[in-house]
């Protein structure tokens, strides 16, 4: 006899909606979608229902919801969500404002362990290794963090929120995992100080180019350069101690080669992943069944709040 299908549904069908509804299907979930635009899904996805309106949607009695629209729509369609028996996820960044941001908070913690947010980084090899191996590094002196790959190449700009429009747009926001990684290394971060500006040729309303500095819990210096500028996608982490520096560093898009490596006087201690191939989808792979199971990794409301405020102040 065959088990009854989980049931996934996603709220808002663009660019990222769109992969999580192809990577479920692919989980075997049973998935459905609401998204106001009438968007096309590729024909290699099956058995997909759509509503026409989010209460419909809603109503259909879903075991999980995703809501992936713009920032601006999340708390709207939290409110609608948090009306089923749902285990809900939100995608980043958690609002577009911090009036938004405290109102989801107040929802979470009236229904805990339901809501929670998007942190595909947390589940990347690189970032696993680096939370299994910095201690070992002793005192910690610094930690620097980088991204940068031109948004034309990640995603097409005349319908990403991230170029057009200005209250949540820009690379600072849309580099939120980044900011959660150092959080989940050295604890709640204390914003310091930020330079942003807009430099490149692509047409972006908000910034493509900024640098963030914060201080970690215990007085770490932590540093930041995002930038939406480069062809050539580049992403990692450099954490400075007292007996040795780690280094993550990731190179291209699909597959990324990824590299993580500790360095002492004498030069290379160990040696880990050694420019491994990952495909792009791994991270969220591995986010969505930690979602639709036991949500070990996944980002709380609360952590999400602290790191958007971090975002907006450097903005």
């Amino acid at each position: 006899m065959e088990v009854d299908k989980k049931n996934v549904l996603i709220i808002g069908c663009g660019s990222i909606g769109s992969r999580y509804l192809r990577l479920l299907s692919e989980l075997n979930f049973q998935v459905s979608c609401y998204d106001k635009e009438k968007i096309n899904i590729s024909p290699s996805i099956n058995n997909v229902n759509f509503f026409n309106t989010i209460e419909d949607s809603i109503d259909s009695n879903p075991d999980f919801i995703i809501i992936s629209t713009p920032p601006s729509a999340h708390l709207s369609c939290l409110r609608m969500a948090i009306r089923s028996k749902a285990k809900i996820l939100l995608e980043k960044p958690l609002a577009s404002t911090k009036e938004d941001s405290k109102v989801i908070l107040e929802i979470a913690k009236k229904n805990k362990g339901r809501i929670w947010c998007v942190a595909n980084m947390r589940y990347h090899p690189a970032f696993k290794t680096i939370e299994k191996n910095f201690k070992n590094l002793g005192k910690i002196y610094y930690a620097t963090s980088h991204f940068s790959h031109k948004l034309s190449q990640m995603r097409k700009l005349g319908t990403n929120v991230f170029a057009a429009k200005k209250n949540e747009g820009g690379i600072i926001l849309d580099c939120v995992h980044d900011i959660d990684l150092l959080s989940k290394l050295f604890g709640n971060l204390s914003f310091v100080n930020s330079w942003t500006a807009r430099i490149g040729n692509d047409k972006i309303e908000s910034e493509d180019y900024a640098h963030l500095w914060s201080l970690g819990k215990n007085s770490e210096h932590i540093s930041m350069h995002f930038d939406f500028l480069s062809r050539w996608k580049s992403r990692g982490i450099k954490i400075v101690g007292e007996k040795g520096t780690l280094i993550w560093e990731s190179n291209g898009r699909n597959p990324e080669y990824v590299s993580v490596n500790i360095f002492g006087t004498d030069g290379l201690i160990n040696s880990f992943l050694k420019n491994k191939a990952l495909h792009h989808d791994f991270v969220y792979n591995e986010m969505l069944i930690d979602f639709t199971n036991e949500c070990k990794k996944l980002q709380s409301v609360e952590e999400a709040s602290q790191i958007l405020n971090l975002a907006l102040n450097a903005r």
